[in-house]
């Protein structure tokens, strides 16, 4: 999300926003989210009612955490809501949907895309990038669509590859002025795990790009442990995938209390 809003130049204050609902978009139903993550049969109608109620009980929690930020709570109200008019809870049409919830919208989607699941492979990273670009004038702000397909480039963020000294790496950003991208080696030459993802940047030779890798059971990581670790300066997200669980954990607990 925040590689879109900085795309889009849009203020530090609204950028920070933008990632607090990023982080807290799907807050009222982590449990169900891990659950659907694994499951393989199709949603039951108890399942799905849930999943159109959340954006609405997410602010809810947030609110009665004393969240009042009006990008944060617009943003998590609308962000499966689509320019079309086909989205939910509300089917808002486009003149009524903020460029910050379609941003978060936008985000999300994508990570759904090229995240694994039980009933599906990912999507690879450029063919999420393409169906985009096909559908540009239906669901999002096509402005919108095609700075985020540029700020990507051609090696998006959630992108698996090998580099020239044989790890296995996560791509997290881009870097400007050049197409060669910050990484986070997860697996040595060898192919065990790093105990912590490894900063790389590839325009060096020896961390230079051999080649795409597909992710599969024995390499594969997830995109959020690979970035956890450079996201701390914003102090909302943890950097292991131990801690990461604690504060889901903590979190559940927080809002569970806050509604009772």
């Amino acid at each position: 999300s925040d590689v879109i809003a900085n795309r889009l130049e849009l203020k530090q204050s609204v950028r920070n926003s933008i990632i607090a609902a990023a982080l807290t978009q799907n807050i009222s139903m982590l449990k169900l989210q891990h659950m659907l993550s694994n499951q393989k049969e199709c949603l039951s109608e108890e399942q799905r009612n849930q999943v159109n109620a959340h954006p609405g009980r997410s602010i809810k929690l947030l609110k009665n955490c004393s969240i009042e930020d009006p990008v944060w709570l617009d943003s998590v109200l609308h962000h499966h809501e689509t320019i079309d008019g086909t989205g939910y809870p509300y089917k808002l049409s486009e003149d009524r949907l903020s460029i910050e919830a379609q941003i978060i919208g936008l985000a999300d989607r994508y990570s759904a895309k090229i995240s694994n699941r039980s009933y599906r492979a990912p999507v690879p990273a450029k063919e999420a990038l393409r169906e985009f670009f096909v559908e540009k004038h239906k669901q999002y702000n096509e402005e919108l669509i095609l700075a985020f397909i540029k700020e990507l480039g051609i090696f998006p963020p959630g992108s698996y590859l090998t580099l020239n000294n044989g790890e296995t790496t996560v791509v997290i950003r881009r870097q400007k002025d050049t197409p060669w991208p910050i990484v986070c080696s997860v697996l040595s030459p060898r192919g065990g795990p790093y105990a912590r993802p490894l900063k790389r940047s590839t325009d060096s030779d020896q961390f230079g790009i051999k080649s795409v890798c597909t992710p599969t059971k024995k390499n594969k990581i997830k995109f959020t442990y690979a970035v956890g670790l450079h996201v701390k300066k914003f102090q909302l997200l943890p950097t292991s995938r131990v801690s990461l669980h604690q504060h889901k954990k903590s979190l559940l607990a927080r809002f569970s209390h806050s509604t009772s």
